[in-house]
């Protein structure tokens, strides 16, 4: 008896061989050529936020950028885990790397020659009174004691001054020379 070859012969060829291959056949997945991998946007369940800032924090960031005079680059929603760096080797990373991955901070200052981070600044507004959020404030306090950066928290307001924000974040990192 002959073997008949099977439809699909001439497409094993490409395709993946080795585990991978297997894997893929026993899923029941098959790679997609490159023309069809161009979906439609319809396909995808994201759309653009509207703004980027609450209310609040743009109100927040406008006042921030006259208090900074250009001194500092100004950087909102920073991923704790793109500012800070995991020591713990081992087993422990996983659980370190995760307790950061997934927070941020509302506002970071950096060096505006080095992007050196300088301050991160956290806009407390009546969510930071629960139980929850005080536990995660008293964690980010840790990590930036631990790291060496100092963490300013700003009591949320109707109205800001530039000359009083420039004052407390000064007395946080001391006096910063003129941007040339």
């Amino acid at each position: 008896m002959t073997r008949q070859p099977r439809a699909d012969a001439v497409t094993m060829t490409t395709r993946p061989r080795g585990c991978l291959g297997i894997f893929l056949r026993l899923t029941g997945d098959r790679p997609t050529s490159r023309e069809s991998q161009t979906t439609s946007p319809d396909a995808f369940p994201y759309t653009l936020t509207p703004t980027f800032l609450t209310p609040a924090e743009r109100s927040f960031f406008g006042v921030l950028q006259l208090a900074c005079e250009g001194r500092f680059a100004i950087f909102s929603k920073v991923r704790l885990a793109d500012l800070f760096n995991v020591t713990v080797k081992g087993a422990g990373w996983t659980k370190a790397f995760n307790q950061v991955s997934q927070k941020h901070v509302d506002f970071l200052l950096c060096d505006a020659l080095e992007l050196r981070p300088i301050l991160l600044i956290e806009l407390d507004d009546k969510s930071h009174r629960s139980a929850k959020t005080q536990s995660r404030d008293l964690f980010l306090q840790h990590v930036c004691d631990a790291a060496r950066v100092p963490l300013m928290r700003v009591p949320a307001s109707v109205a800001y001054s530039p000359r009083s924000l420039r004052a407390a974040i000064e007395q946080r990192i001391g006096p910063t020379p003129e941007i040339l």
